[in-house]
């Protein structure tokens, strides 16, 4: 028989999942906002070269050469619209929510092609440093929104201080994962100024990390914010 305790500790668990589930969604729909015009321009570009080249192919039907260069061109395109919405159909409807073993790289390099168009509306010049690292057992999504967010919070902070680059960096030991997101700004003024508003410590990270035994580090030096997610192997 169930003591009400236990009862009580089940129905504060199944409530502090729904929360869980919660948080994550919001912060599915605030990337996505943040993301859509970058997103609608980037899909507007190919298909205006697939109409483009469609036009231009009615024009040499009796051209084979030619035909087929036009047909090429807007197969080509297509896989890039094509590629551009299974990447925001993982932000907005996951494929698997449970823990799997994941290439953490394959994460970041995602985070970065989703976020590339905002970083370069931003001014925001990316240097990625990606060493080998061992098969993670994690929540793939999850840890993407968190990588995602770090991104898109730093690339404001730098397009604030009149732009700069930043840094993304991974790299392992025998015990842990170190994904480090670091600014080079231009300028200092804006912690002069005021402090800056940097959600990269946000409660969902911090729950997400945490829910993987891992833990995040922040800090400012002059110049630079450096953030560091570690994960245990």
């Amino acid at each position: 028989m169930i003591s009400t305790t236990d009862k009580m500790n089940q129905q504060l668990i199944a409530e502090r999942s729904q929360l869980h589930q919660q948080a994550l969604q919001l912060e599915q729909w605030a990337t996505i906002g943040r993301l859509t015009a970058s997103f609608a321009h980037e899909i507007n570009n190919p298909m205006q070269a697939i109409r483009g080249a469609l036009s231009l192919a009615l024009e040499e039907l009796n051209d084979p050469e030619s035909l087929t260069e036009y047909l090429q061109l807007c197969l080509s395109e297509s896989e890039r619209v094509v590629q551009l919405v299974n990447h925001m159909r993982q932000i907005y409807r996951p494929s698997n929510n449970a823990p799997e073993m994941v290439a953490l790289n394959k994460l970041l390099e995602d985070a970065v092609f989703i976020a590339r168009k905002e970083l370069s509306r931003q001014r925001v010049i990316l240097q990625v440093d990606l060493s080998p690292l061992p098969p993670l057992k994690a929540i793939a999504n999850q840890l993407q929104l968190v990588f995602l967010n770090a991104i898109l919070n730093l690339a404001t902070v730098i397009s604030s201080a009149g732009g700069g680059k930043l840094l993304l960096r991974s790299y392992s030991n025998s015990q842990t994962v170190t994904v480090e997101f670091s600014t080079e700004l231009r300028s200092s003024t804006i912690f002069e100024q005021k402090e800056p508003s940097i959600e990269l410590s946000s409660s969902f990270s911090r729950d997400v990390i945490a829910a993987h035994g891992g833990c995040i580090d922040f800090c400012k030096q002059g110049k630079q914010i450096i953030f560091c997610l570690k994960l245990p192997l």
